[in-house]
């Protein structure tokens, strides 16, 4: 399990994406010791593109207010898994969810009726450079005002025209940053 896969969305919920390092056996485990914690009353996972390009749900896809997520138009619409208690202990519940009903699966645990999902318009490729710069994996400071990286400029701009506060933060390319350490 990656932690990059696991967002904590409030309400007792959790929202996991099972990706190329997040197992569908790790979200189970994961699962099984919420709900016996008392942390957790569901969980939401969605089943994630096997690319290394989706590698973690929050570069895809990430909480900005208690209703409104970012994501990344390239990600589309997954197969989603509810997972709740069951009711013989160790038993789990799991309610399949077809991809059309993916934001619905995330309302309902939210105890909402609907959630809204901010996507850029972009051409295909704008698109993937920004999802490469991280332009989903913004850090809400608190609900509408989120900490994200400057130079993911249509992103931040959309977030903006729909009302998120968007505090921008310079970031080191890895490449130069192996530079400047190496030097």
């Amino acid at each position: 399990m990656e932690g990059g896969d696991v967002l904590v969305i409030g309400n007792g919920a959790v929202l996991i994406g099972m990706s190329e390092r997040t197992t569908p056996q790790a979200v189970e485990m994961l699962a099984r010791g919420l709900f016996a914690a008392g942390s957790a009353r569901t969980i939401v996972a969605l089943d994630m593109p096997k690319r290394r390009a989706l590698m973690h749900l929050d570069t895809v896809m990430t909480m900005v207010a208690p209703d409104t997520f970012t994501q990344y138009a390239g990600l589309g619409m997954l197969r989603s898994y509810t997972i709740e208690p069951g009711d013989a202990g160790q038993v789990l519940k799991v309610t399949d969810h077809p991809p059309e009903h993916m934001h619905r699966a995330i309302a309902a645990a939210l105890d909402l009726s609907a959630i809204r999902v901010l996507t850029p318009v972009q051409d295909v490729h704008a698109a993937e450079r920004e999802q490469w710069d991280d332009g989903c994996n913004v850090l809400a400071v608190e609900p509408g005002v989120v900490i994200a990286y400057e130079r993911n400029v249509t992103t931040n701009t959309h977030l903006r025209r729909e009302g998120i506060e968007v505090i921008e933060i310079r970031a080191a390319n890895s490449a130069a940053a192996g530079a400047a350490r190496a030097a």
